[in-house]
């Protein structure tokens, strides 16, 4: 018991220490150090979702008033596309390739390159899988928390990303967590009569898995991501749309 309070003293004093030093250390010296965008937590405790950074007058004018059209600007950006898993069909999918003419499914301004003079840098991938709940009959267990477990692990998924003829990877597609939702929550009954009705969601939205900006995009480049499972799955919910994303830095001209 001793132990414990002294450990969690020790904790306690840590999470203190975080919280007073970690707002003053520079963005740029942090990010070389830790993925802090992978670690809500400590986000959280040291306040760095919500650094605010004062600048003096000067600066703001000159953000706001740019002294030449082509002057860049670096902002956040998610780079997402979509394609649709074919349950018992499906056994490769290619992002990034087309462009999608609905925005809700990609948002690539040309077809697996970004136009000039945008350069984007790569951080953190992850994968969401668009699918509603379900409703089960019978005691099975079948429905979209199976169904994910295929599409992630079963089928032994992996996605490599194309960079003109540059390959990066294969990994595996489980390393692809969720942007957020629902987690998975299942009502059961003990008989075949009751069933269950699902919600599931692929893994923890940890902020994905992060390439801490070592791997740049540049204009007219094309780029893709390949994904390649073993063998054909199987789904009880219907065929769902997988939604690839990296949320990143996106480098472009400020007019």
């Amino acid at each position: 018991m001793k132990n414990f309070f002294k450990m969690a003293g020790v904790f306690g004093l840590t999470c203190v220490l975080a919280a007073l030093v970690i707002p003053f250390i520079p963005h740029s010296a942090a990010a070389a150090v830790m993925p802090w965008d992978s670690l809500p937590m400590l986000a959280l405790i040291g306040g760095i979702a919500t650094r605010v950074v004062p600048k003096t007058r000067q600066q703001l004018y000159a953000l706001a008033y740019p002294e030449t059209a082509n002057q860049p600007e670096a902002i956040s950006h998610i780079l997402f596309d979509s394609q649709t898993f074919t349950s018992a069909s499906t056994t490769t999918l290619t992002f990034f390739a087309t462009q999608q003419s609905d925005p809700t499914l990609g948002n690539l301004d040309q077809a697996g390159a970004f136009t000039d003079p945008n350069w984007f840098e790569l951080h953190n991938w992850g994968l969401d899988v668009l699918q509603d709940g379900s409703a089960i009959v019978g005691v099975t267990e079948t429905g979209i928390a199976d169904d994910i477990q295929k599409i992630m692990l079963v089928g032994r998924p992996v996605f490599t990303f194309v960079m003109s003829n540059k390959r990066y990877g294969p990994y595996p597609l489980s390393f692809l967590h969720s942007s957020g939702g629902v987690q998975a929550v299942i009502a059961a009954g003990n008989t075949a009569a009751t069933g269950n009705i699902q919600f599931a969601n692929n893994s923890f939205p940890d902020g994905g898995w992060n390439w801490r900006g070592n791997v740049i995009i540049p204009p007219k480049v094309g780029f893709k991501v390949e994904v390649q499972w073993s063998a054909a799955q199987t789904l009880a919910a219907g065929n769902p749309v997988l939604r690839m994303w990296n949320a990143g830095v996106l480098h472009r001209r400020v007019l």
